[in-house]
């Protein structure tokens, strides 16, 4: 923390919240106190550098304010709410990574999921998106540099192959690529909040490969790998990814620069708009 590291501070002051400011406090303030005295000295010196987690829980323990008991109990639902979207999503990941999987076993994975109510409801999917995803570009934190690629983003690969299975699940009996689009780009709205909220609060702990890798996998598995499903929405595809694109442009995100051209340039992006016909773009 002494030494500047974001990811370290953000640490220390869930810790803190977690062991201090609960009904049944495993810790006091006390056996925390080389940390608080950090963290005083940062909001005195930098206030506006230090990320608002930070800040809210420095509130909450000179005000005293957190110890309600109705928002304990929020707290704890949304807890045991999060911890079954996660081991819903675990299932996921280990049902992507066997190689006896087919693509029926994945629709019905995902019919699953809409009868347990998790996709039925646009808070509680909402919830649930935002809960992996976090969980998934923070799995890519946990592994050393060295570690291979496909060790290294199996979690985002597979949290990107459950977002086209939701979105070729939405699809119109009609035919109607709309639903599929608009699903499309919820998912990616999402996504870009998520990836803002980590820019800021990361600063220069920030990676961008987390986040290149998810965007070209979608691309990849919804243009190239299920290109027969979805080539009859291929421009509006194009199209949603192009406004996500023009969001993370290096005029906003300057450490995100290398990847945001790389995938405009991707071999499923840039190409294709050039191929469109009746000069689309």
């Amino acid at each position: 923390m002494r030494e500047g590291s974001k990811l370290a501070t953000l640490f220390t002051a869930n810790l803190i919240r977690e062991a201090v400011l609960t009904p049944n406090p495993a810790a006091e303030r006390g056996d925390f106190q080389a940390c608080l005295h950090v963290i005083d000295s940062m909001i005195r010196e930098v206030s506006p550098l230090v990320p608002k987690l930070v800040r809210k829980l420095w509130h909450d323990l000179r005000e005293d304010k957190y110890s309600v008991e109705e928002a304990d109990r929020i707290a704890d639902n949304d807890l045991e709410l999060n911890e079954m979207y996660v081991k819903v999503f675990a299932e996921w990941v280990v049902l992507n990574a066997s190689p006896t999987t087919r693509r029926a076993h994945r629709l019905a994975f995902v019919q699953q999921m809409q009868t347990q109510g998790i996709l039925g409801d646009d808070v509680i999917s909402t919830a649930f998106y935002r809960v992996n995803l976090q969980m998934a570009i923070g799995s890519f934190y946990k592994f050393p540099p060295q570690t291979p690629p496909a060790e290294l983003f199996r979690v985002i690969d597979a949290y990107a192959s459950l977002l086209v299975s939701v979105i070729e699940f939405n699809g119109d009996a009609e035919g109607s690529t709309q639903p599929r689009i608009l699903y499309l780009s919820k998912l990616l709205s999402l996504i870009l909040l998520v990836f803002m909220d980590m820019h800021e609060e990361l600063a220069e702990q920030f990676q961008q490969r987390p986040f290149f890798r998810l965007f070209s996998v979608l691309l990849t598995y919804l243009l190239r790998d299920n290109e027969e499903l979805f080539s009859s929405m291929e421009f509006e595809i194009l199209a949603v990814f192009g406004e996500a694109f023009t969001v993370l442009q290096p005029n906003y995100f300057q450490s995100f620069t290398f990847s945001w051209w790389a995938l405009v340039s991707h071999q499923c992006f840039m190409p294709r708009l050039l191929l469109l016909p009746n000069r689309q773009v």
